[in-house]
């Protein structure tokens, strides 16, 4: 299931009715969640970590899909974001009338706890659109540090700091 984008699966993303279709829950972030995509933009999504990743459907189910897990960049370090996993972006011809169709490349994050993103991901909304009202320009350094502040807010950093104390090391 894709959470965020009810409706707005377009015949140009073939590949998004395949994640649609697998049993698991995709929430759309990124650009095309807060607003500020453009026509070539690419898809960011998380999907919560069912725990059995590695040796679970997910696993398999992105794989088959042509996924292939990415290495972990200074974008994704928010201690939420497990793994991330990237589906390249392609153009095809479609036909002698149709022409040529883009499909965007395709971020998927393997999240901890689809609980604190979501939480993160709307005060993160929120902002975004307060800069775009005030014709502020949002870079990815920029971005980071949104998100590093709404995981604050949401409670995430206080979280993986008793999980630190209790255990030792992070769950």
């Amino acid at each position: 299931m894709l959470k965020g984008m009810e409706g707005n699966i377009s015949g140009e993303a073939e590949i998004l009715l395949e994640l649609e279709r697998l049993p698991f829950v995709f929430y759309l972030t990124g650009s095309r969640f807060d607003g500020r995509a453009h026509e070539d933009s690419d898809w960011d999504f998380f999907v919560e970590d069912d725990l059995s990743f590695k040796v679970g459907n997910l696993w398999e189910s992105l794989t088959s899909l042509e996924f292939s897990l990415e290495p972990l960049k200074e974008m994704y370090l928010d201690n939420c974001t497990r793994y991330v996993f990237k589906r390249k972006g392609c153009s095809f011809f479609k036909g002698e009338h149709q022409g040529i169709e883009y499909v965007p490349q395709i971020h998927i994050q393997i999240v901890k706890d689809a609980k604190w993103k979501l939480e993160a991901q709307q005060t993160v909304l929120e902002t975004v659109k307060d800069y775009t009202r005030k014709h502020i320009k949002i870079d990815k350094v920029m971005m980071m540090s949104l998100w590093d502040r709404a995981l604050s807010e949401a409670g995430w950093w206080e979280e993986e700091r008793k999980c630190f104390t209790q255990k030792g090391a992070r769950k």
